[in-house]
């Protein structure tokens, strides 16, 4: 391997999707840099850390300083970009300390600084003193579980060392919006109440026609029922009236026509 096969754009940074592949700036590579050294994810306590405890604090720090200030310039950075990344620039590093050929750690950062700019910074992260015998050629594996679960999932994960008082421009939008959502979703429930109301209001306002109408015409079939009745009571007493008016010439006659046959 040489300097050249490590070059930005020389290896293909995975665990990040696209984003992953857009080539890194100078500010951002000094930066993660000097935030390795700060956080000193390659010595003493920093060492037995896993991937993602490792690197999701400065993954906030790097999108606060570079992406929420310049979207368009600074992609999103995830956790694992970082450790990509961080791992690119140690093999690098050990591959211009391998070029320079000199014993010498002083000899070798000055003959490393005039062939690598970050050369310095690296010796600082990725010297003599950082990693020993196995660990100084390991790359650190996450578990599938880690891999699959969103590096911003929770914020509150792994921001410990963080300044509190820093005010981190994502997790403030993250807040904004749900803060929105949940008074969108307070409207719609008062909105779909009001149309239930709205709703009942007028099935019960339908209700009581309805029943009007109906009443209305009950009262007008009873009133036509009584009408009938009274005109069939009026025939009636009609008839019985005529039949006991015409009873009595119809015997007399009948006597006198027995009367005449004796005679």
């Amino acid at each position: 391997m040489n300097i050249d096969d490590v070059e930005d754009g020389g290896w293909m940074e995975k665990g990040g999707g696209d984003i992953g592949r857009k080539s890194w700036t100078v500010e951002e590579e000094v930066k993660l840099l000097r935030l390795l050294a700060e956080f000193e994810l390659f010595r003493g306590h920093g060492k037995g850390k896993k991937g993602r405890g490792k690197f999701e604090p400065m993954a906030v720090k790097m999108n606060h300083l570079f992406h929420a200030k310049n979207g368009s310039k600074y992609p999103m950075r995830t956790w694992e970009n970082l450790r990509v990344k961080a791992n690119n620039l140690k093999a690098k590093y050990e591959v211009v300390k391998r070029k320079t050929l000199l014993e010498d750690n002083d000899g070798a950062v000055d003959q490393g600084k005039e062939t690598w700019q970050h050369f310095k910074l690296c010796h600082d992260v990725f010297g003599k003193d950082s990693m020993d015998g196995k660990e100084e050629h390991e790359i650190e594996k996450t578990s599938e579980e880690e891999s699959k679960q969103s590096p911003f999932a929770d914020r509150s994960v792994g921001t410990t060392n963080l300044n509190p008082k820093d005010k981190n421009p994502l997790i403030e939008a993250i807040q904004v919006l749900e803060k929105r959502r949940e008074t969108r979703r307070a409207e719609i429930d008062r909105q779909r109440k009001a149309r239930d109301q709205e709703f009942n209001s007028e099935i019960e306002k339908l209700r009581f026609e309805t029943r009007k109408f109906l009443d209305l015409q009950l009262d007008r079939l009873r009133s036509e029922q009584r009408l009938r009745m009274q005109e069939l009571e009026g025939k009636i007493t009609h008839l019985i009236q005529s039949s006991i008016n015409h009873t009595p010439a119809a015997d007399n006659d009948t006597n006198l026509n027995l009367k005449s046959r004796v005679h």
